[in-house]
């Protein structure tokens, strides 16, 4: 699974006013909802448990405000609140997070290890050994992952310059990776940090060019819009 870094726009995004219609506040909350996901992932992967569980169910409560959230972060949320819940022993939980995933997104890259850890817990339950199911933690760990997650601390410790630095590395080397349009939205908005706008605005406006079918579409505008905001072009 590609490690997705839609947090650090929101991190190093210059702020400019909320948004004011139903459609763009909907935007946002998708947004929000989406950077949380990520955190927990990251959170997870560190080995950071309890504060990602915090964070996925952030995302979880987000995505009930939505009136259609995007379902694969939905899913990765639902799959890790189960694995976290059934590593402290709280099966029913576990179980509960672990049926609405496998019933309300059964075309999940998350179904296999979803339906794995529901017969494990099933198993336990009832057993005097049951009160805890352990779980495997595996994370990424290939030169693309390790640059991203360099990244993603980078931006965390406010080094914009570094930052920008590894995006540029890791489009170079990895162009064609599942999270190079993200990493791509991000070296935009690293830019736009730096004051760079005009070479910001280039960027996000050749991703909206390619952007017809892409998932990635609302939050192009959003930091398109915010940056003419800025710039005062309307």
């Amino acid at each position: 699974m590609s490690f997705l870094i839609f947090f650090l726009l929101l991190l190093s995004a210059p702020s400019f006013s909320a948004p004011q219609k139903k459609e763009d506040a909907s935007h946002w909350k998708e947004f929000t909802m989406e950077a949380y996901s990520q955190l927990g992932e990251f959170l997870f992967q560190e080995k950071s448990y309890e504060p990602a569980k915090n964070v996925y169910q952030e995302s979880l409560h987000t995505s009930t405000q939505l009136l259609e959230p995007t379902q694969s972060w939905v899913a990765l949320d639902l799959y890790r609140v189960a694995q976290l819940d059934a590593q402290q022993g709280r099966l029913q939980d576990a179980e509960k997070h672990l049926d609405i995933l496998i019933h309300r997104y059964p075309s999940s890259q998350w179904i296999p290890p979803a339906k794995e850890l529901l017969n494990l817990i099933r198993k336990k339950v009832g057993t005097e050994e049951g009160k805890k199911v352990p779980t495997q933690n595996m994370p990424l760990e290939d030169e693309s992952f390790l640059i991203l997650q360099h990244l993603w601390l980078t931006v965390m410790q406010s080094q914009w310059a570094e930052a920008l630095q590894l995006s540029n590395q890791f489009l170079e080397k990895y162009f064609q990776h599942p999270a190079s349009q993200e990493v791509r939205l991000l070296q935009a908005t690293l830019l736009w940090k730096q004051g760079q706008s005009d070479s910001a605005q280039k960027i996000l406006e050749g991703l909206w060019e390619q952007s017809k079918n892409s998932e990635f579409r609302n939050k192009i505008l959003y930091l398109l819009g915010g940056l003419f905001w800025e710039k005062g072009a309307f």
